[in-house]
């Protein structure tokens, strides 16, 4: 059995702020439709700009981890920047306020959704570790669950989902290599290692 060395896992990047600020806002602005809808995944009727990698379809959990980056990012923004994302907070805090049970009920909907497709990769771990090499961006979902569960801590629906997800984490505990963390080092204050251990390390890969 052979481990994979820590080169061979690519890093999950941080996007450009100017991205990340468009993204936002392109999800702020459809993101009443969206929680109106029966959708979990939504598409975006804005591009990314030339150039700039596509942005996602909208999800609550796509919304928390774009949120996420510009956190990270606000000590390197410029005043343009800053203003942008005050804006974008802005209009967070408003939303959150205005459609608090929209929210919960998307946010627990959207949870099932990603247990789902998590569930499936670590399946594919525990048949064929090769699939290691794509864990770090993989492990989205995971970090989405997280997230996803602080705003929908009430809902039934979402604690049922999260025995689900503590019963995967103990299949993939069994796999699992302890190391860095595996995202850009600026999101590390924003997922430390007490709550979000899968981010410091990688499951083992054999040969």
């Amino acid at each position: 059995m052979l481990y994979m060395q820590r080169s061979a896992f690519p890093l999950m990047k941080i996007h450009p702020t100017d991205h990340n600020l468009d993204l936002a806002s392109a999800m702020l602005a459809e993101m009443e439709d969206y929680l109106l809808s029966a959708e979990v995944f939504w598409p975006l009727a804005r591009r990314a700009a030339r150039g700039e990698p596509p942005f996602p379809r909208l999800t609550l959990g796509a919304m928390q981890l774009t949120l996420d980056q510009l956190e990270a990012m606000h000590s390197e923004m410029t005043g343009a920047q800053s203003a942008g994302h005050r804006k974008v907070m802005a209009q967070v805090d408003l939303l959150r306020r205005k459609h608090a049970v929209a929210l919960e009920r998307k946010a627990a909907r959207e949870a099932v959704t990603r247990l789902n497709l998590w569930r499936a990769f670590v399946n594919e771990l525990e048949e064929s570790p090769a699939r290691a090499g794509n864990y770090a961006y993989e492990v989205r979902h995971r970090v989405m669950l997280a997230r996803l569960a602080e705003k929908a801590s009430q809902s039934a629906e979402l604690e049922a989902t999260l025995d689900h997800v503590r019963a995967i984490d103990r299949r993939l505990r069994r796999l699992f290599v302890q190391d860095a963390f595996i995202w850009d080092q600026r999101l590390q204050k924003t997922y430390p290692p007490e709550r979000y251990w899968y981010l410091y390390g990688h499951p083992r890969m054999e040969e």
